[in-house]
C-alpha cells in the first residue's frame, strides 16, 4: 500500500510510520524538522521517502504532498496528524495564533488538497487525527481545544 502520513516526526504519526514501514508499505513521510525526517528514512530506507514542510504554509505543503504523491504514483491511505498547542494560562493572543494556523488553516489546505487527489485518482482513504480536547474545553487551551473540534 502507498500511504502518506503528514506530521510523522513525533507521536502518533512517529508510531504509524514506524507500524507501516515494518509492514512492508511504501510510505511517504512529511514533517517540519528535516533531521528527524532523515532519521527514520535511514531506519527504514526501502520504500521511504521524505519531504520537509510545514503545514502553515501552503506552498511548502502543496509541494511536498506532490512531491511525494509523484514518488508513490498515487496515495491509498492519507493520515494527517500534524498539531500543535500550548498552555495559555494568560490568554496572550499570540500564543494561541501558531495553534490556530496550524490546527484549523494549515489542516484545512492539507485536507482539502488530498481530497482532490483520491477524487481526481477515484480511490483513497483519508484519515484526520484529532484529539478528546476537541470534545471538551480547557480553560488554559483554548485555541487548542476548538481547533481540536473543528
Amino acid at each position: 500500500m502507498n500511504i502518506l502520513i503528514i506530521g510523522a516526526t513525533s507521536g502518533i504519526g512517529k508510531a504509524l510510520f514506524e507500524n507501516y514501514a515494518t509492514d512492508g508499505n511504501r510510505v511517504g513521510i512529511v514533517g517540519r524538522r528535516t533531521h528527524l525526517l532523515d532519521e527514520l528514512r535511514c531506519q527504514y530506507p526501502s520504500g521511504t521517502y521524505t519531504a520537509t514542510a510545514d503545514i502553515t504554509k501552503q506552498d511548502e505543503a502543496e509541494h511536498a504532498i506532490r512531491s511525494i504523491n509523484k514518488k508513490l504514483g498515487s496515495i491509498d491511505l492519507a493520515v494527517v496528524c500534524s498539531g500543535t498547542g500550548d498552555l495559555n494560562p494568560s490568554l496572550e493572543y499570540a500564543i494561541e495564533c501558531p495553534t490556530l494556523d496550524t490546527n484549523v488553516m494549515g489542516w484545512t489546505f492539507v485536507m482539502d488538497m488530498l481530497f482532490c487527489i483520491f477524487e481526481q485518482q477515484g480511490h483513497g482513504h483519508l484519515v484526520a487525527i484529532t484529539s478528546v480536547g476537541g470534545l471538551r474545553g480547557e480553560p488554559m487551551t483554548p485555541a487548542y481545544n476548538a481547533s481540536k473540534a473543528y
